[in-house]
């Protein structure tokens, strides 16, 4: 177990986590202007979602190596539990958009349209996606080149290769 009661691949992950959300933070500032005001306490981000902007940061580790974006949908805190609840895009809270990506770009998606996308099923084999599901987490693949041809997300942004600290 790691320092925080968690699995050390849960704790490496989530740490990979915090670290994109600070480094998204450090680049929409310096680059965009954008001040997300990321909350660090459970108890704000349940109440008000992941920061005072209403935009959540979802980093995609293999993003860049599929070529698919993933959104989630439902989840497990541990894989022996009996169901999965539902989570990222239906958690009720003040987020309004969620951005997700890696360390060269990210997509920015209306959290409403994300949930219209992912109740529209008739769709998924024209548009490319498909359900997903692994002991602690449901969702769906999108293509990130559907997301930008189809005008899903509201707005890409890129970074420079070796701007965060763990390059």
């Amino acid at each position: 177990m790691g320092k925080h009661g968690m699995t050390d691949a849960y704790e490496e992950k989530f740490q990979a986590s915090l670290q994109y959300q600070d480094f998204v933070s450090d680049q929409l500032r310096k680059k965009y202007g954008i001040i997300l005001g990321i909350y660090s306490s459970y108890e704000y981000q349940i109440k008000f979602g992941e920061s005072a902007s209403g935009i959540e940061v979802k980093y995609d580790r293999r993003m860049a190596e599929t070529g698919n974006i993933y959104i989630e949908t439902h989840e497990k805190t541990r894989p022996e539990n009996p169901e999965f609840v539902k989570s990222g895009i239906y958690r009720e809270d003040g987020t309004w958009a969620w951005l997700i990506g890696d360390y060269e770009k990210a997509f920015l998606f209306a959290k409403n349209q994300l949930i219209h996308l992912h109740q529209q099923t008739q769709f998924y084999e024209m548009r490319q996606i498909k359900e997903v599901e692994n002991p602690t987490s449901k969702g769906i693949l999108l293509p990130a080149k559907v997301a930008i041809e189809r005008l899903i997300c509201i707005r890409q942004f890129t970074f420079l290769k070796g701007e965060h600290l763990g390059k």
